[in-house]
């Protein structure tokens, strides 16, 4: 997941929130003209049935904010 601020503004990361289980995410530390979010899937968590939740990513910069971004990973 690649986010970025309006213009030249830097982006924040500051953390990211999911209610699903088999959802892990990284992101790395300090403002960056482009903030990626790796979003990894533990196989042996999803449901057979598929799974779909949103990702709050938290923002401190270019101005505190939540960001929800939907996912959906179809059934296996």
């Amino acid at each position: 997941l690649l986010l970025r601020g309006g213009g030249d503004d830097e982006i924040e990361v500051e953390g990211v929130d999911c209610d699903a289980a088999a959802v892990r995410c990284e992101w790395p530390p300090g403002p960056r003209p482009t903030a990626a979010v790796r979003v990894r899937l533990d196989p042996d968590k999803l449901p057979a049935g598929g799974l779909t939740t949103t990702l709050h990513v938290r923002l401190g910069k270019p101005a505190a904010q939540t960001v929800d971004v939907p996912l959906t990973c179809p059934p296996r």
